[in-house]
C-alpha cells in the first residue's frame, strides 16, 4: 500500500530527487542514491547540480565576453585584441535565431587616440534597454528607476557599483556605468552569436570573423565590419599614433604605467596566477595609460577584468581594491565619493532637498551630509553666509 493506494511488487518511486523507493515482498525499501565524491570536469566545464538531478555533474560553463579599458575586448573564446573604434557596433547578437542583440557606442574620451564605451544597447523580445554614463537607465526611450521589472522578459537592478541586467533568455548583462562591461550567455547559445565578442564556438583562432561571414587577420577590419548607424555617431578619426607609442615616447607616463600596472605583479593577485595569466590584462593596462589622466585611475579597469576573471575561475582575491587603490573615487574639497548621492547638489542657497530635482541619483563626488556646496568646496552648513 503506498499513499493510500495498492501497488505492485516491484513497484518503484522518488520520495525526493535523491531518494528512490520500492514494494518488495509487501514492504517499503527506501535507499539514498550515492554520489561520486571526486569528479574532476574537463577544461571550460564546472560541477554543477542540474534541476531534477540528485548528484551534480560536469557541465559546461557560460560564455563570458568583457569589454574594458580604451576599450580592449575579450571574447566568449578567450581571445583578446584591442580595438579603437569609436562608432556604434554589434558586441553581440544571436545571429541564428536573432532573440536577443547587445550593442555599444564608444566615444574618444579626453583623447586623440582611444575611444571608451560610453553606453550600451540591449533588445530582447521587443524591449530595448539602455545603459549609460553614471549609470542612467532607459527602458524603450524612458528613463526608469532601479530596480525595473519586465515579468517574463527582464529584470534590471543596481547590485554595489554595478547595473545589472538578467533576461529570461539567460543572457546576462553587467555594466558599471563607466566603461567596463560583461555579457555571460548560456552555453546553448554555442555557434549561433556573431559580433566583436565573437562566434562562441570554442575556439580562438577564428573569432575575427566579419558581418559577411569573412575571416580577417586584423582587429581593425574586424571591428570595423560590425559598425552600426550612422557615422556621424563616430567621434574619432583614425589614429595618428599608436597607444604604445604614445606610452613609451613619454618618460613620466611610462614610469607611471609601470607604477600602476606593477601591482598585478604583487602579492594581491599572486592566488590566481596559475588559474588564469595576467600578462593580457598587464598589456592591456599599460597601453591604457598612453592618454589617461592620472586621476581617472584608468589602470583599474584592468585589475577588475582579471578579478573578476580569477573570480570566474574560483580564486578569491580578498579585498583587492583596498589594496591598490581602485576602491572608490579619491574626492576633493571636502566631498566624499558615493554610490547613490543626490543628482541635485545642495547650496547654501538652496540647503534642503530639491522637490523640482526629478534626476536620478548617480554616483560621483558629493557634499556629505551636514554640509553643503559653496565657493567650490563643502562647508558646514552653519558657516553660510548669512
Amino acid at each position: 500500500m503506498v499513499n493510500g493506494k495498492l501497488r505492485d511488487d516491484g513497484y518503484r518511486w522518488r520520495i525526493d530527487k535523491c531518494t528512490q523507493c520500492t514494494c518488495q515482498d509487501g514492504q517499503v525499501h527506501c535507499a539514498v542514491e550515492p554520489c561520486e565524491t571526486q569528479i574532476t570536469c574537463p577544461p571550460r566545464h564546472v560541477l554543477k547540480t542540474r534541476n531534477g538531478d540528485c548528484c551534480p555533474s560536469c557541465v559546461e560553463e557560460d560564455g563570458v565576453c568583457t569589454v574594458f579599458g580604451d576599450p580592449h575586448y575579450r571574447t566568449f573564446d578567450g581571445r583578446i585584441f584591442n580595438y579603437q573604434g569609436s562608432c556604434k557596433y554589434v558586441l553581440s547578437k544571436d545571429c541564428i535565431n536573432r532573440s536577443f542583440s547587445v550593442e555599444v557606442l564608444n566615444e574618444a574620451r579626453y583623447s586623440k587616440t582611444f575611444s571608451w564605451t560610453k553606453s550600451v544597447t540591449i533588445k530582447v523580445n521587443g524591449t530595448k534597454v539602455r545603459l549609460g554614463q553614471y549609470n542612467k537607465i532607459h527602458v524603450n526611450h524612458k528613463p526608469v528607476k532601479l530596480p525595473y521589472i519586465e515579468l517574463g522578459v527582464l529584470t534590471v537592478f543596481q547590485e554595489e557599483r554595478n547595473v545589472n541586467v538578467r533576461t529570461n533568455l539567460g543572457l546576462k548583462v553587467v555594466w558599471d556605468g563607466n566603461s567596463y562591461l560583461e555579457v555571460t550567455v548560456p552555453s546553448y547559445y554555442k555557434d549561433q552569436l556573431c559580433g566583436l565578442c565573437g562566434n562562441y564556438n570554442g575556439d580562438k583562432d577564428d573569432e575575427f570573423q566579419t558581418k559577411k561571414g569573412d575571416i580577417v587577420r586584423t582587429a581593425e577590419e574586424f571591428g570595423n565590419s560590425w559598425r552600426v548607424g550612422r557615422m556621424k555617431r563616430c567621434t574619432l578619426p583614425q589614429p595618428a599614433k599608436s597607444p604604445e607609442t604614445i606610452t613609451w615616447s613619454n618618460p613620466d607616463i611610462h614610469v607611471r604605467a609601470l607604477r600602476e600596472c606593477n601591482v598585478l605583479k604583487s602579492s594581491v593577485f599572486k592566488p590566481c596566477y596559475r588559474a588564469v595569466s595576467a600578462v593580457p590584462y598587464y598589456n592591456s593596462c599599460y597601453l591604457d595609460a598612453g592618454e589617461c589622466r592620472p586621476r581617472d585611475r584608468c589602470y583599474c579597469q584592468s585589475l577588475t577584468a582579471y578579478a573578476n576573471h580569477c573570480a570566474r575561475s574560483g580564486i578569491k582575491l580578498g579585498d583587492w581594491r583596498t589594496a591598490t587603490g581602485c576602491d572608490g573615487i579619491r574626492c576633493g574639497n571636502g566631498q566624499q565619493y558615493m554610490n547613490c548621492a543626490p543628482a541635485c547638489r545642495r547650496t547654501c542657497k538652496k540647503p534642503k532637498r530639491d522637490k523640482s530635482c526629478r534626476r536620478q541619483c548617480r554616483p560621483g563626488c558629493y557634499c556629505p551630509p551636514g554640509t553643503v556646496w559653496h565657493r567650490k568646496k563643502c562647508i558646514p552648513l552653519d558657516e553660510c553666509p548669512s
